[in-house]
């Protein structure tokens, strides 16, 4: 995604985050949204240090493309200390860490969801191949044991 589509993004999060807190939304409501803004601080700090590597050269020039990143890093950051200032006031600190606590679990949870998901369909592909590979294996035999007797019989 480019530094803009995550500016919209976080701008949408940081949004929700403050009119929830304005309407006295309940803790675990928000936590999609706060949890949605962390994510587009990670994706916008992991482009401001790992720009993509791409084939084909992009017309933009890479000041202007880091320039881009940063500004919207920088707009992001404050928009999630805004957050957390509004989340604090509203619920208290203890409440905030205990919020980043529970989507840090969260977001572990699913990532090794997503690794154990990945290891079991790739041990169902290697099972597939080395079935598939006996199946052809034993295909491939039947059909030379009666091509032999073919041409046996025939002889014969």
């Amino acid at each position: 995604m480019d530094p803009l589509t995550i500016l919209a993004l976080a701008q949408t999060a940081y949004g929700a985050i403050k009119s929830g807190i304005a309407a006295g939304k309940e803790i675990q409501g928000m936590m999609q949204d706060v949890s949605s803004l962390m994510g587009s601080v990670g994706e916008i700090t992991r482009m401001v240090a790992d720009p993509p590597k791409s084939l084909f050269q992009s017309k933009e020039s890479a000041e202007k493309r880091a320039m881009d990143a940063y500004s919207a890093k920088q707009q992001i950051n404050q928009w999630m200390q805004e957050a957390q200032n509004l989340f604090v006031s509203q619920y208290g600190y203890g409440e905030w860490i205990r919020l980043q606590e529970e989507i840090t679990r969260i977001k572990k949870a699913d990532r090794l969801a997503a690794e154990k998901a990945a290891r079991e369909k790739a041990e169902f592909l290697r099972g597939l191949a080395v079935w598939g590979s006996v199946f052809i294996l034993v295909f491939v035999v039947i059909i030379v044991v009666f091509f032999v007797a073919y041409i046996l019989t025939v002889k014969g």
